[in-house]
């Protein structure tokens, strides 16, 4: 028998810390996200929605770009790199500090190129 060992995916109200906006259409948007960030690997994604509203309707997936740790090493957040090209990528750009938006992860198989790791599935 198989047994399924991955652990479920946190759905949170991830509260923005941070938006460094790198250009006129990229950013770096940083969020306090504890639950994600101490579960996420390399190769993992969020769900992500920015609107309060039904417009748009569906979340959009962001790679975590890196996660946040504080002075003792314990992850706080997480942080993604986001390109403003449609209505959720604009609003997610043009989020501001003390804003939430709606995170759904981590997702995904970790993956490693170093065959000699072993990651948790």
């Amino acid at each position: 028998m198989v047994q399924y060992t991955a652990l479920m995916p946190a759905d949170i109200s991830a509260r923005v810390i941070a938006n460094t906006r790198l250009s006129s259409d990229y950013n770096v948007l940083a969020l306090a996200a504890p639950e994600i960030a101490a579960a996420a690997r390399p190769g993992q994604f969020v769900m992500v929605k920015a609107a309060t509203s039904y417009d748009p309707l569906l979340r959009r997936p962001f790679s975590v770009f890196e996660v946040l740790r504080d002075e003792t090493g314990s992850a706080i957040g997480i942080s993604l790199l986001n390109k403003r090209i449609g209505v959720s990528t604009g609003l997610i750009y043009g989020a501001r500090e003390g804003d939430t938006v709606a995170c759904l992860g981590p997702l995904h198989r970790a993956r490693c190129l170093d065959p000699t790791v072993a990651l948790r599935e």
